[in-house]
């Protein structure tokens, strides 16, 4: 019972580091969207627009040698990632606007911060008192729970798995939680196996 408790206890520090991770950065981004309201950057964005278009123009001459239904599928997927997925726009022709230039950067910035953050929270808290390691080394308890300790999928270098680890972090908690339960189902999979 004392393991499950340092489990649970493990888990639950990941997942809280995760969620802690994204209210910060959803205060860096209040705290951007209030400058960048200020500061009047809605004219840098659409000049960023306008390049992307631009670019988008050149390299969608390719479309003119390829079939409807294949170019369709191309622009809704372009559509999907850069609207993400919103359906109030129904046109076939990807739209550009400078929210959407900015929006898109924005998401991306936010991952790498987060990621950072994650890496720095990771290393940080890797101590070790007497009784219990507050090493945050998810990548471990992954590798251990779907049994590729024998040497089909192993990491060696403490510092990679905890680099690793720090990056789920960042990434929020869905992310965290996915891994999560995938490692209590593989447990639970092998448990069931050494049973039988």
């Amino acid at each position: 019972m004392d393991a499950l408790l340092q489990v649970t206890v493990y888990f639950s520090l990941i997942l809280t580091l995760s969620l802690l991770v994204e209210r910060f950065l959803e205060v860096l981004k209040t705290a951007y969207d209030y400058v960048d309201s200020r500061r009047d950057w809605c004219r840098f964005w659409t000049r960023q627009t306008v390049a992307l278009r631009d670019k988008l123009e050149v390299r969608m001459r390719v479309f003119e040698h390829v079939r409807p239904e294949v170019a369709s599928a191309a622009l809704n997927r372009f559509k999907d990632m850069m609207l993400e997925g919103d359906q109030s726009v129904a046109s076939p022709v990807p739209v550009l606007s400078g929210d959407c230039v900015r929006a898109m950067w924005i998401k991306i910035a936010s991952k790498l911060v987060g990621a950072a953050i994650g890496v720095a929270l990771a290393f940080s808290l890797r101590t070790t008192d007497g009784q219990f390691s507050y090493g945050l080394d998810l990548v471990q308890f992954f590798m251990t729970a779907s049994g590729a300790m024998d040497g089909k999928f192993t990491i060696s270098e403490w510092w990679l798995r905890v680099g690793l680890t720090g990056i789920i972090i960042g990434l929020g908690s869905s992310p965290v939680h996915k891994v999560i339960t995938t490692i209590e189902a593989r447990q639970c999979r092998s448990a069931a196996e050494e049973g039988k």
